[in-house]
């Protein structure tokens, strides 16, 4: 799941994702508008979605 958070006049997407170790990692994406902030973590929520199914089937997850 991911966050939209503002500063300094910016919008930051906040998400967690794994790296190829399997460690969890947390990543930082900065947009000029909040529309495209939305747009992202709405991708970024989609893939997690698709993650997740692949990862049942094939066991293992990559974002």
């Amino acid at each position: 799941m991911a966050s939209i958070q503002k500063k300094n006049n910016k919008y930051c997407v906040v998400y967690y994702c794994k790296d190829i170790e399997g460690k969890r990692k947390q990543k930082w994406e900065t947009y000029d508008t909040k529309n495209e902030a939305k747009i992202r973590k709405a991708e970024i929520e989609l893939k997690e979605k698709k993650a997740v199914l692949s990862y049942r089937t094939v066991r293992r997850c990559r974002i």
